[in-house]
């Protein structure tokens, strides 16, 4: 075994005396820790940590947010690496560790407790265990930190000394160097890749801010967002829209650092599970590993200081594929719910994952026995034509024959008039064929709804010559299929409920319309009409007899509809509860 740690493991920048004060309080506390309290000093230190890179700052941003950093607790970091290994089936001497995000090192600690707990070892295989365990992160501090805590975890429950060694250790850039993205070999000049990955990657968009930097520092930032960004979109093939450090190191724990059996565990931003963002690495790792649970902690966890994001945790083992999910409130854990892969993929084509009951899922196979928006060749769903930016030069005050609405002028069932006009030569000056859709009747709804409003879709129809900006989403048919009848689905309860289930953010996105499922043939299509030119018209009362035949024809009971209607409480949704009661 190597001789106890010492302070001087690494070389700091001699200018920074604060560094040296904090880490000397840091070993101070190392150094006070003993078998009985370990756990509880290990998490005082983490949030000590945690605060001192908060009051350190980069220009007008703390180094904690520059970074992205949340350190994990001792206990849910414990979770984290239960739910990893629990499905290995290797040696677990000659299995090669990483925790490519170090911070502290709590991972290696959970890592050698789960040992500690669930393995008899000589000092030989400890000791093969430890030279396999490999740590990266761009803070040196940190590392150095984690060689001291680390190191005196290993005295006070195996009763060894040992201390990591530099050549298993990687302090810089874990993402890229030059003009490459990181492999193993570039981080640790070895051959192999890892067997066991757990890790709490940064969450931090990839995107400069005036407010945070002076303009010199904020143009060397963007120009690092560009650079980086063009990198890792050539290099790594899942990545969509905004590049988030998070799904970048998750990408890259799956893909370049794991072997092909690999036993993986993070924890992350909940969004990954039903983002648009996040379609292609959700699908790429729900059909190469297997995951059985997967638990969620709400904003207003209490695991985080200095957080207040939805985040979720689970383990993954490669080489397999997942059928079947049960995703768990962790605060509670007596609150779970299945998902069957294969028939959510049906359901929703974006691989989201979502909190659904038996009831749910029964509304839901249900319901998506008929056809989708985007299988229906009549139904076209697109974005509004104009761009109120791109294309502000052609909005004027001046009357033309073409009323521009914007999604401030939408109401449920109509709209406002309290809106400019467009130009003839917005027309005629760039034809596309989005734009043929002006001389057509259309459905037209917000492209944002905020998400705490009880109902989220509200269309209202159009006459032709009204220009739309992109702040609007449109319907429109042939004739095959009647437009007032496709605005008394699209405004229904059922189809809100089912829009709600799998929205994540504020938008109301095309391609969450095109996964509502339209019964466009059925008997009562005539009555439904009817009900909604009169809603239009002005009688709101029959906006419950409308929602009634919807429910019917879509084959819901009384009781499935009652539970789609306990998520509104409107003067509407209250009248058709009382009505089934």
């Amino acid at each position: 075994m190597t001789q106890p740690y010492k302070q001087n493991f690494f070389n700091f920048d001699e200018s920074k005396k604060n560094n040296y004060i904090h880490t000397n309080d840091i070993i101070d506390l190392i150094n006070l820790i003993d078998k009985n309290n370990y756990i509880e000093s290990i998490d005082i230190i983490l949030n000590k940590y945690q605060m001192i890179k908060e009051n350190e700052y980069f220009e007008k941003i703390s180094v904690r947010k520059q970074h992205g950093i949340y350190y994990t607790n001792f206990k849910l970091a414990y979770k984290i690496t239960q739910e990893a290994l629990s499905t290995n089936t290797g040696n677990i001497v000659d299995l090669k560790f990483f925790e490519p995000c170090a911070g502290l090192g709590i991972f290696v600690i959970t890592y050698l407790e789960y040992i500690y707990k669930n393995y008899t070892l000589n000092n030989t295989q400890l000791e093969k265990i430890l030279s396999n365990i490999y740590i990266s992160d761009i803070d040196g501090s940190a590392l150095f930190l984690a060689k001291c805590l680390i190191s005196k975890y290993l005295k006070i429950k195996f009763n060894i000394n040992y201390i990591i060694q530099d050549s298993n250790i990687y302090i810089g850039n874990v993402l890229h160097s030059d003009n490459n993205i990181h492999t193993t070999k570039s981080l640790f000049n070895i051959n192999f890749k890892f067997d066991i990955i757990l890790t709490n990657p940064p969450y931090k968009n990839l995107k400069a801010s005036s407010k945070e930097l002076t303009q010199v520092e904020y143009e060397k930032y963007q120009n690092y967002c560009k650079f980086t960004s063009k990198l890792i979109r050539k290099e790594l093939q899942l990545q969509q829209g905004t590049i988030n450090l998070y799904k970048v190191f998750i990408e890259l724990i799956f893909e370049k650092f794991s072997t092909d059996s690999a036993n993986i565990g993070v924890i992350i931003p909940s969004s990954l599970l039903s983002d648009y963002t996040s379609v292609q690495l959700r699908k790429h790792i729900l059909n190469n590993s297997k995951i059985n649970d997967i638990y969620l902690l709400s904003e207003s966890t209490n695991e985080f200081n200095s957080i207040s994001q939805a985040m979720c945790y689970f383990g993954a083992k490669k080489n397999n594929a997942s059928n079947r999910i049960k995703i768990i409130d962790d605060n509670t854990l007596n609150s779970s719910y299945q998902i069957n892969l294969n028939d959510m993929n049906e359901i929703d084509s974006n691989y989201s994952l979502v909190k659904l009951t038996d009831n749910a899922n029964y509304i839901l196979e249900t319901i998506h026995k008929f056809p989708k928006i985007q299988s229906i060749e009549s139904i076209y769903n697109l974005r509004g034509e104009l761009d109120l930016t791109l294309d502000k030069k052609y909005i004027t005050e001046k009357k033309t024959k073409y009323p521009l609405l914007q999604g401030k002028h939408i109401r449920e069932w109509g709209i406002t008039n309290d809106t400019k006009y467009v130009e003839e030569s917005f027309i005629t000056d760039k034809p596309t064929s989005k734009k043929d859709f002006i001389n057509d009747d259309r459905l037209i709804c917000q492209q944002i709804s905020n998400m705490s409003t009880n109902k989220r879709l509200k269309f209202a129809k159009i006459s032709k010559n009204h220009v739309l900006g992109n702040s609007c989403n449109f319907v429109t048919v042939n004739k095959n299929i009647n437009l007032d009848y496709l605005l008394g689905i699209l405004n229904s309860y059922l189809m809100d409920w089912r829009f709600q289930l799998f929205s994540s953010n504020n938008h109301i996105n095309n391609y969450e319309l095109n996964d509502l499922p339209i019964n466009i043939d059925n008997k009562y299509v005539k009555e439904i009409i009817i009900y909604s030119l009169e809603i239009q018209n002005g009688n709101l009362d029959k906006i419950i007899d409308i929602n009634k035949l919807v429910f019917k024809i879509y084959n819901l009971d009384d009781n499935h509809t009652l539970e789609i209607l306990d998520n509104y409480n409107d003067k509407y949704a209250n009248l058709l509860k009382e009505s089934i009661l």
